[in-house]
Parts: structure tokens; C-alpha cells; sequence
């Protein structure tokens, strides 16, 4: 069993925002949050986040990546599986694609050919796995596409907003604003990443997909406040590669957690840009496996590694 590293302990103070009673008022048991760390397999950085609820239920945020050559590295089957045979979890309650590219649905079909699994969450939008999606539903799954607004309870003891993408989808690639060797279809699967609120008591985390940089402030801007982007804890945007200092400041996350590879630096994007406006700032590359336990009022961050 992998032994973990206290490093922060933090009292939150309480956000301006409406909440249900449920979120205000927890009942004392723990969610817990666990970034997985993945192998570096030359297929983008991969993110995978089990989410353990008060209640709980185990969620996925993702599920890795994958590659299909003699089935050398699967996320699901080596790093998510492993991990719930040590939390003696036998099921999972439901799995939420952020959007369709392999290092972040990798390990999906792996998990669906392996676990119980009750419910299957992705926004719609040009999914690559669509016959994972139809063997699902035909053994008598529960699958449905998500937008911004529409419900989704994990658990009675947490009120999650879904924030993106909107209805209709985004639809502008932005040739003028992306990168020259961002081509648009991969463009536009990131712009359309779903991005999950979590509310726990006075502890929120933001879960934004592959948002990329172009697009954080004009998402911010033209479709939410900045108070209503506020939280405690933040997967960065598109594996810390991404980071927009007006998108930054309107969070103002007390710890942002970095899915990043070697071969793309530690983040230096994310950590400089959330570094700066006083985040603390862990990478999968550099920690390992972080973990952050909520008990709706205060939170521990603990790593694999110390990553001095």
C-alpha cells in the first residue's frame, strides 16, 4: 500500500455563494479526491480523478489513457483498477467523460469490461467511444450526455453544477487565437471539455477538462461572473499547459493540481500563472498521486512523493 505525505491543512473560509442546505451542512464523513498519476505512453498526459463521496459512492472524472499496441499501458486495468482493489471498491457508481480524447477516456472500456458500473456521463459531443456507449446501454446501463445546467447529483452530501459546455455546443475553432499546430477538431473536443462545480460545505472544487488557454477568459466573461468560477481546489485546465492569469484570479484556487508528463515539463505554464497568485501547486509528475480529503470545512492535501 502506497503511504502518503501530509502536506497542507487548511480552514476555508466560506464562499459568498447560494448553496443547498445538503452542501452547507455535510455530515461529517469525508470526500476524497485522488489524482492519479499516469504513465507516460506518448499519448497526450492523461487525467483520471476518483471521487469518494460522504455517502460512498465511487465516481470517475476521467479515466486515463490507453494504448492499444500488445495493450502495453492501460489506465483503467493499472492505475485506477489497483487502486480501488486497495479501497476494497467493487463497483463504481458512475464515470463522466470530460471529452473525447483518448488520454482522458483511455480506460473507459477496460473499467466497463471489468466493474459494475451504474451510470455513464459524457456532454454528446463527438465521442470516439460510441461502441463502448452502445454495449453499455444494451447490458442495461444508464447513460446520458450532460450540458451546462443539467443535474447531476453524486451524492445527497454534495451539490455539483455542471458549467460547460453549453447547450449547442462551442462552436467557434478560433484559427486566429490557437495554436498553428492545434488542429481544429482537437481544438474544439478541448473547448467542449465538461467543466463540473463540486460543492462540499465550505470546500468547492472545479474540474474544467482541457479548457484550454484561448478560451478560459472568454468562457469566464461571456457566460459566468467571476465570483461564480470561485474554489478551493482546482484541476488545472488542459494539464497545467493552459493557464490564463484574468481566468487565474477569478478561481483563486487554494491548491490547483497539475496532470502533467516529462516530456511536457512539470507545468511551469500553471505553476508560474496560479503560483504567482498565491496557489499552492502540485503536479503528478513531480508528487505522484495527490489526494485531498474534505470534510466540508477544512482539507488535507497528501502526495506519494515530497518532490524535493
Amino acid at each position: 500500500m502506497r503511504l502518503f505525505i501530509l502536506l497542507v491543512a487548511s480552514f476555508i473560509s466560506a464562499h459568498s455563494w447560494s448553496t443547498s442546505q445538503a452542501a452547507e451542512k455535510p455530515n461529517g464523513k469525508p470526500l476524497k479526491l485522488t489524482f492519479f498519476e499516469m504513465q507516460d505512453i506518448g499519448i497526450g498526459c492523461g487525467l483520471a480523478i476518483a471521487i469518494q463521496t460522504p455517502a460512498g459512492q465511487t465516481w470517475l472524472y476521467d479515466t486515463g489513457v490507453s494504448v492499444d499496441e500488445q495493450e502495453s499501458f492501460n489506465a483503467g486495468r493499472d492505475v485506477i483498477a489497483p487502486y480501488l482493489k486497495r479501497e476494497g471498491i467493487e463497483r463504481i457508481d458512475g464515470i463522466i467523460i470530460s471529452h473525447p480524447h483518448n488520454d482522458h477516456y483511455g480506460g473507459l472500456e477496460w473499467l466497463l469490461n471489468n466493474y459494475k458500473i451504474d451510470r455513464l456521463f459524457d456532454s454528446g459531443y463527438a465521442p470516439a467511444y460510441q461502441d463502448s456507449i452502445d454495449k453499455f446501454v444494451e447490458e442495461g446501463g444508464d447513460y446520458h450526455p450532460i450540458l451546462a445546467g443539467s443535474p447531476l447529483v453524486l451524492d445527497e452530501q454534495l451539490q455539483v453544477d455542471v458549467l460547460a459546455p453549453p447547450a449547442g455546443f462551442f462552436k467557434e475553432a478560433n484559427p486566429e487565437k490557437r495554436a498553428s499546430y492545434d488542429h481544429a477538431w482537437h481544438y474544439m473536443a478541448n473547448k467542449n471539455s465538461i467543466t463540473l462545480r463540486i460543492r462540499h460545505g465550505k470546500v468547492t472544487i472545479l474540474l474544467p477538462g482541457d479548457i484550454q488557454e484561448q478560451d478560459q477568459g472568454e468562457f469566464m466573461q461571456e457566460y459566468y461572473k467571476p465570483e461564480d468560477l470561485k474554489a478551493t481546489i482546482m484541476s488545472a485546465p488542459g494539464h497545467g499547459l493552459h493557464a490564463d492569469l484574468k481566468f487565474a484570479k477569478s478561481v483563486q484556487p487554494e491548491v490547483v493540481v497539475i496532470s502533467c508528463l516529462n516530456r511536457y515539463g512539470d507545468g511551469q505554464r500553471a505553476k508560474k500563472v496560479y503560483g504567482d497568485i498565491g496557489s499552492a501547486v502540485y503536479s503528478n509528475k513531480i508528487h505522484g498521486q495527490v489526494q485531498i480529503v474534505s470534510d466540508g470545512q477544512h482539507y488535507e492535501v497528501s502526495t506519494e512523493r515530497t518532490g524535493k
